[in-house]
């Protein structure tokens, strides 16, 4: 039976809760260090749904890898005997 890896890491998911609704717009409209403040969250939150992609892909690949070694291993056994 194939069994998923334990190893492909969970979803960061965290995102700054003020981060959520940060426009450019609404960011470049701030007066300093608002600015600054909200820029560095809309970045941090842009960067978690990246890694959020990032983890999907490699969770996807490190299972078409491990099925595909599965496969193998099956084809393997059955032309060995």
């Amino acid at each position: 039976m194939f069994q998923p890896s334990a190893n492909v890491p969970h979803h960061a998911t965290f995102v700054p809760r003020r981060a959520r609704f940060h426009t450019p717009e609404f960011v470049a409209a701030q007066d300093m260090p608002q600015r600054i403040i909200y820029g560095i969250e809309s970045m941090t939150a842009e960067n978690y749904h990246l890694i959020d992609h990032m983890r999907d892909d490699i969770a996807q690949n490190t299972q078409n890898i491990e099925e595909r070694l599965h496969q193998w291993r099956l084809w393997n056994q059955n032309n060995q005997q």
